[in-house]
């Protein structure tokens, strides 16, 4: 995704199916969150957020998901756009997600996201080492007011610690660890 960065005025929620993720099925696990719970959380700071910001709030479905128009409220759900939403966004909203490399390298705000349903659950240690890894605070949905202020900060030596660390491969070669794959692929 080479064309120039232009920055739309929307932030962008990487959605990882919590409640209905087949993957949980696939291994017998249980969700981390009741859907309607955590869906009525994910409802109410996204309201809060878009009345206090003046910006919208887009979704980055996950691709094995089936949502439906709606389950987000009024909001727009986009298939196997990630990348790009991440990359003209104004912010990322995020639980824990591979596609948090997006935000690395594009140099978003993240803005990670737990409730007191989410601390219940297993998926909170993830989010928590997550944000302190990137020196961000976690934003708690239940807790958040009209008042409480969204910090755009980007600590940029932790990016580049993130993405010299996980994204990169610099060991032999200073190149993507996806183009080392590509590479060696090819070979087949």
């Amino acid at each position: 995704n080479k064309k120039k960065n232009i920055t739309k005025n929307y932030f962008v929620f990487i959605d990882n199916d919590l409640a209905n993720h087949p993957d949980y099925k696939y291994h017998g696990t249980k969700p981390p969150v009741d859907e309607k719970k955590y869906l009525t959380d994910l409802k109410n700071f996204f309201d809060l957020v878009e009345k206090k910001t003046k910006l919208k709030v887009v979704i980055a479905a996950n691709p094995k998901s089936k949502h439906k128009i709606g389950k987000f409220g009024n909001r727009k759900i986009l298939f196997n756009k990630t990348g790009e939403l991440i990359k003209s966004s104004i912010g990322v909203f995020i639980h824990n997600s591979t596609a948090i490399n997006y935000a690395i390298l594009f140099k978003k705000p993240l803005f990670f996201l737990s409730s007191n349903h989410i601390k219940e659950s297993w998926l909170h240690e993830g989010i928590y080492l997550m944000s302190k890894t990137l020196g961000r605070n976690i934003i708690n949905m239940n807790m958040f007011k009209k008042t409480n202020i969204l910090n755009f900060k980007i600590n940029y030596k932790a990016y580049e610690k993130f993405k010299n660390k996980y994204i990169k491969c610099t060991k032999t070669k200073n190149i993507y660890s996806w183009v080392i794959l590509n590479e060696n692929l090819k070979k087949f």
